[in-house]
């Protein structure tokens, strides 16, 4: 019963917190989310362009003539 107490407490005291300051915690949440987005894009962008250059590489063929 006493951690259920303990973690009740905290949850409360975490949404009143929440509401008391409202603009810095939706920034805080803005600023998360922008960042999780911008690390996600670039993993993104790094695999899709690997494989493209993969299959550009499998695709050129390189013919040279001497004479």
């Amino acid at each position: 019963m006493g951690m259920f107490t303990s973690t009740s407490r905290i949850v409360k005291a975490g949404f009143i917190n929440f509401w008391r300051n409202a603009v810095v915690s939706l920034s805080a949440i803005f600023v998360m989310t922008v960042a999780l987005f911008v690390v996600g894009s670039t993993i993104l962008l790094s695999v899709f362009l690997d494989s493209s250059l993969q299959e550009i590489k499998s695709k050129v063929d390189v013919n040279v003539y001497f004479k």
